[in-house]
């Protein structure tokens, strides 16, 4: 039996390594759980890149492709080269061995870079993992496509294909500089020690498949619709159904049989079309799945703009007394986050978020205190 402890483990060890990348990381592992494929849309720089690798890195007897695309990349470039053999015998087959249609994981960086025709012929592949070889049709072990962007697709040509990518997330630059100075300061090659296997990842799919929903948590996925639409963003029923995939991932992931109302907010990384509407989708997720944690991010949004203000002071007297400020507002912040954090232990639904914020809190009243309120 495959215990969630294993991929939890992945996970935090990840998380140790890339700052302010909690979500993004937890959808990687989401997407290897339920069998979908997740894109990170995002400016160059800023880790997507390197998330992908660590786990792909981190998984052993699975078979890995990746790919730069450009405008001028060629099928030749993801699905192999044309046999010359087959040509003298007027076939026009492909040799796959190395390429896309014989991966189980698959990451393409700047993926909409290429053109609409390179990148509508990876759908069968994507949807029904199928690759069509000179009349034959190949069966391909596609486990999860793992796709990175600075943009969206611009061209109507290529909504089937963007569809596909159930997991979507956005992915900013480090926003704290105490992040940004460790990040700086780590010079740890991005290699993990934790490892899974191909297998534990089929063992832990199985029982994903088996985690048990009730009536209320679909009534609620259809107030989340409903919310939706009312805002004018309206999706497919396919995105829905498949959206219980996810859904039933994150509550195996944190240990359970079956899925609660919390896990509900994963939806805010499904949910949205534009990188725009992320936040009120995020919101209108969270009224129905977690009102909890939608409060504690606007707790923790408001700390940080509370100490980048700080940290923009110059006169030292001024310092002082927003720093006394910010830890009086800090003391009351983490009383709150605690007892939300109570509440949630009381259903047994996932903490891990406000552990985090938590940990996140008490590291502020560390800077705050040696930065601005120690004397030498």
């Amino acid at each position: 039996m495959v215990l969630a402890d294993r991929f939890q483990s992945l996970q935090a060890e990840m998380e140790s390594r890339l700052f302010e990348r909690r979500e993004e990381i937890e959808g990687l592992i989401l997407a290897l759980l339920s069998r979908q494929h997740i894109l990170l849309v995002g400016p160059k720089g800023a880790a997507k890149s390197m998330m992908i690798r660590m786990l792909a890195n981190s998984i052993q007897g699975a078979r890995y492709f990746e790919r730069l695309l450009t405008r001028f990349t060629l099928p030749d470039e993801l699905f192999g080269p044309v046999s010359i053999s087959a040509l003298k015998q007027d076939r026009f087959s492909r040799i796959t061995r190395g390429y896309l249609p014989e991966a189980h994981f698959a990451f393409l960086d700047e993926l909409w870079k290429a053109n609409s025709s390179i990148l509508n012929s990876l759908l069968a592949i994507i949807n029904e993992r199928l690759f069509y070889n000179d009349g034959e049709v190949i069966q391909c072990p596609l486990e999860t496509m793992m796709g990175a962007s600075a943009e969206l697709p611009q061209e109507e040509a290529l909504s089937a294909l963007y569809d596909r990518f159930l997991l979507r997330y956005r992915v900013e630059y480090i926003a704290e500089d105490g992040h940004l100075l460790e990040m700086m300061a780590d010079n740890r090659p991005p290699v993990l020690t934790t490892r899974i296997t191909l297998d534990e990842i089929h063992a832990a799919r199985d029982a994903v498949a088996a985690v048990e929903f009730d009536r209320p948590l679909l009534e609620s996925i259809a107030k989340i619709r409903r919310r939706l639409e009312a805002e004018g963003l309206t999706l497919s029923d396919r995105r829905y159904k498949e959206s219980l995939a996810i859904v039933r991932a994150k509550a195996w992931l944190q240990g359970r049989a079956y899925a609660v109302e919390d896990d509900l907010a994963v939806l805010a990384n499904v949910l949205w079309d534009d990188p725009a509407s992320e936040p009120m989708v995020r919101g209108l997720v969270l009224d129905v799945a977690n009102p909890h944690d939608k409060r504690a991010r606007e707790i923790m949004d408001a700390l940080q703009v509370a100490l980048t203000n700080l940290q923009g002071l110059d006169d030292p007297r001024d310092r002082t007394m927003a720093a006394v400020e910010f830890l009086s507002k800090l003391r009351t912040a983490k009383a709150e986050l605690q007892r939300f954090r109570e509440r949630l232990r009381r259903r047994e639904a996932d903490e891990s978020q406000l552990a985090f914020f938590l940990g996140e809190t008490d590291r502020y009243e560390v800077l705050v205190k040696h930065e601005y309120l120690e004397t030498g």
